[in-house]
């Protein structure tokens, strides 16, 4: 049977937001092919006592690579003593190089230089460009490397944010993306095969080994999605989001200041549920001092929230790859209002007022959720089809498949077992 090295930075346990979901399934489809050893490799790496025994338990974790912080470089580690918070927060993140996360750690590669004179890999897989590369893995062949978020689409999304500090962020940004640019598609050239999540993606890069890795909806038996009744009374709207990442926040805040008046001044009775891990006090203040607006935070049972909801909104315009929730909310028969940038990887498939409602303007935005929640039976037969179509175009069993063929092709190359690439990065 063949043996597999899964190298990541996000962890497929537990799997509580759509990254760590997306390494659950990669590992679940991997363990379809062969014997799966887990490594986790990362800048910044922590993992809890409780996270680090499920991984080694129910993954077979192998290894926890974690790489020093970018301050630990110089010339930041001279600066760093003087002001901690200012290298730390601004110059490191403003000025430092972007070659740093594309290049192996020298502790990481020993400990893989190590761990392949022991084991017989048939393959490496790693989850995100910059855990493969730090891990070592480019140094050794054949590796498939999943990107779900394009790293410079991550970097260039900032650039359309709405936001008053874009002017203060755009030579910064501007300046990362040059790296990027150059960085990127020479990693992803050294790998076997290559994974994205849109079209839009397989076309940037332009090779012909990167292969579209749609994103799925999560359940834990690889199950479709529980379909929830027409609910044509509910005056609910639902957001499901992991809070204390940037993209998520900003994008609830733009809604609940410049969408949201002009929803509830027209449909007096209507609610914005937001729902989801590590909401910080200061958030739930906030949001629950707009009327109409229901932080709620973390709950056990999501499909409750889906089943009592009339339809999910996707407020994100920031950040990379796709979108889960957008799928999760349609494959739970909820018809979503999404932003151009949620919309993302989906835009051939879901089509506006067909599955879902294309926002792509707060103004957009706010008539789709007006029009919906005074048009219950649209509503529904939007949601209907919605959930037809993510079981056809984006179920596990067609994820899987994809993993499967891909290993399997790159296990066949005439080079054979994995081995030393032959050049190092």
């Amino acid at each position: 049977m063949p043996r597999i090295l899964f190298a990541t930075d996000v962890p497929p346990w537990p799997p509580t937001n759509g990254s760590f979901q997306r390494s659950n399934l990669i590992h679940r489809a991997l363990r379809e092919v062969g014997d799966v050893d887990l490594v986790m490799a990362g800048r910044g790496l922590t993992l809890t006592p409780e996270a680090r025994e499920a991984l080694t338990r129910e993954f077979n974790m192998v290894g926890e690579l974690a790489a020093p912080p970018r301050h630990a470089y110089q010339p930041w580690a001279t600066l760093h003593p003087l002001a901690p918070k200012l290298v730390e927060w601004k110059l490191v993140y403003a000025l430092g190089r972007k070659k740093i996360d594309y290049q192996p750690n020298p502790q990481a590669l020993q400990w893989l230089s190590r761990r392949m004179a022991e084991c017989q890999y048939d393959v490496i897989v790693g989850r995100c460009l910059s855990a493969t590369c730090i891990v070592g893995a480019l140094n050794y062949q054949p590796v498939i490397v999943d990107i779900d978020d394009l790293d410079t689409q991550k970097v260039r999304s900032k650039l359309d944010t709405p936001s008053k500090f874009r002017q203060r962020l755009h030579l910064t940004t501007r300046y990362h993306l040059r790296q990027l640019r150059n960085l990127v598609p020479r990693r992803i050239s050294q790998c076997a095969r290559a994974w994205v999540v849109s079209a839009d993606d397989q076309r940037e890069l332009g090779f012909d080994h990167v292969s579209l890795l749609p994103n799925v909806p999560f359940t834990h038996d690889s199950a479709d999605p529980p379909a929830c009744p027409p609910r044509p009374g509910s005056r609910v709207l639902l957001t499901v989001a992991v809070m204390d990442w940037g993209p998520n926040e900003r994008g609830i805040d733009h809604f609940v200041t410049r969408v949201w008046p002009r929803v509830r001044a027209a449909c007096p009775h209507a609610t914005f549920r937001i729902v989801g891990k590590n909401m910080f006090p200061e958030q739930r203040q906030r949001w629950g001092a707009v009327p109409g607006v229901e932080p709620v935070g973390f709950v056990e049972n999501l499909t409750a929230e889906y089943d009592r909801c009339a339809f999910a909104v996707a407020t994100v315009f920031q950040g990379g790859g796709s979108k889960i929730k957008v799928l999760e909310a349609l494959g739970h028969q909820r018809t979503c209002v999404v932003t151009e940038h949620s919309h993302r990887g989906y835009e051939h498939v879901l089509l506006h007022r067909q599955s879902l409602w294309a926002g792509y303007t707060d103004e957009a935005f706010a008539d789709g959720c007006i029009h919906l929640l005074k048009h219950p039976e649209e509503q529904a037969a939007m949601a209907a089809v919605g959930r037809s179509l993510v079981l056809k175009h984006f179920s596990y069993r067609g994820f899987r498949d994809i993993v499967k063929r891909d290993v399997a092709a790159v296990m066949a190359t005439p080079q054979g077992a994995l081995r030393p690439a032959g050049q190092t990065l």
